[in-house]
């Protein structure tokens, strides 16, 4: 049923919960999770008061390590097949572009489960991604 999975990550302590989900479904249908981290430069340029470049590889290699990071403890819970992958831009639309780019039939991505009139104001990547993919999108409350 599912070939590829994504799971986009930011390398939060809350996101184990959605690995183990993805590594379970990864498991039950001999599928190749794909792990995502995107990095927001223009977004982290308007809080940014250092060097530029600097700045750029620091998230750069920031992003790198939170990719392979996951990818090894996706590795070492018995997934198989894991790819890593690394996009910049706006996470909601990287995340929807890597699901075109890689054939996804599944995202599974976490939620902070905010309500009301916190998900108005703050809103969210996972709300963005779910109006905007062309596959299903499992999310899981963190």
């Amino acid at each position: 049923m599912f070939r590829n999975i994504l799971v986009p990550t930011d390398g939060s302590i809350n996101n184990q919960r959605t690995l183990k989900v993805a590594a379970s479904l990864a498991e039950r249908y001999d599928a190749k999770l794909h792990v995502l981290c995107v990095t927001d430069i223009p977004e982290a340029l308007n809080a940014a008061k250092g060097d530029l470049e600097t700045l750029v590889n620091d998230m750069l290699v920031w992003a790198r390590k939170v990719v392979v990071d996951t990818a090894d403890t996706l590795r070492k819970s018995g997934v198989k097949q894991v790819e890593e992958h690394l996009r910049k831009g706006h996470a909601a639309e990287e995340i929807v572009a890597g699901a075109n780019q890689w054939d996804i039939d599944l995202i599974v991505m976490g939620t902070h489960g905010h309500r009301g009139m916190d998900r108005v104001l703050l809103g969210t990547i996972a709300e963005e991604v779910v109006r905007s993919s062309p596959v299903p999108v499992m999310t899981v409350r963190m």
